[in-house]
Formats: C-alpha cells, sequence, structure tokens
C-alpha cells in the first residue's frame, strides 16, 4: 500500500450474507490483507478477485486482533472499521484490547495473546515483573 493512500470498495467483501464480492473489490481487500499476513500468521492470499475459506479467516483474524471485533463476521464493508483499519498504515496501528477485563474469564490467556500479537505486528517482545 502506498503511504497516504487510502483504498475503498463499492461492495462488502468476504463472508454472506450481504457480501457482493465484486472481483475489483476482493483484489483490493486481498492486497491489503497481504500486508498483515506475516505481522498476524496467516498465509498470503492470491490475488485473484476470489472470496476463499482462507480469505474469510484472513478477515475475521484481522477483525479480531486489529479491530477489536470479539465476534468477527469475516466481511469487509465499504464504510465499516475493518476497511478503515486495513487503510492505516502498519506501523500505526494499535491492538485491540477491548476484551481486557480483569475480573473476566481466562484473563491470563487474554494477556498471553495480547502480547503474542504485539511481539508479530510491532517485533518487540514486552515483559512484565
Amino acid at each position: 500500500m502506498a503511504l497516504n493512500q487510502c483504498y475503498s470498495i463499492k461492495a462488502a467483501v468476504g463472508a454472506q450474507p450481504r457480501a457482493v464480492n465484486n472481483r475489483a473489490d476482493v483484489e483490493i481487500i486481498q492486497k491489503l490483507l497481504n500486508e498483515y499476513a506475516a505481522k498476524l500468521g496467516y498465509a498470503q492470499l492470491i490475488v485473484n478477485g476470489m472470496v476463499t475459506p482462507m480469505m474469510i479467516q484472513a478477515i475475521m483474524t484481522f477483525q479480531r486482533r486489529v479491530v477489536g471485533i470479539r465476534i468477527p463476521d469475516g466481511r469487509v464493508d465499504p464504510s465499516g472499521n475493518t476497511l478503515l483499519k486495513l487503510n492505516q498504515p502498519i506501523g500505526t496501528l494499535i491492538l485491540a484490547i477491548s476484551s481486557f477485563n480483569p475480573a473476566g474469564k481466562n484473563f491470563k490467556e487474554r494477556v498471553d495473546a495480547f502480547l503474542k500479537d504485539a511481539k508479530a505486528v510491532y517485533g518487540v517482545t514486552i515483559t512484565g515483573k
């Protein structure tokens, strides 16, 4: 993605229902997702304008780890938060921490997952005392 370039799509891309999956839109999302593949731990997508289960899984991983959607829908909407985050330069993304609630279940596991994601996205290891 070029610096300061913002990509738009005409219709929703990804999982059904309501995803139109226009070929040009799908290719844009595939290219944007590929920029995050290594950092978020999924394989590069083939940029061919076709929605695959692997692409939907990549969207869901991005939604969960970067956008902070607890139950991702696997769809990128033209004016949604997923596309907004995909358009941000990778170095400026802040990992989602909306699920952090010390009183909630599995807090330690969520913290560990967050720290693992921080290492993947920012290339740094965060440790505590």
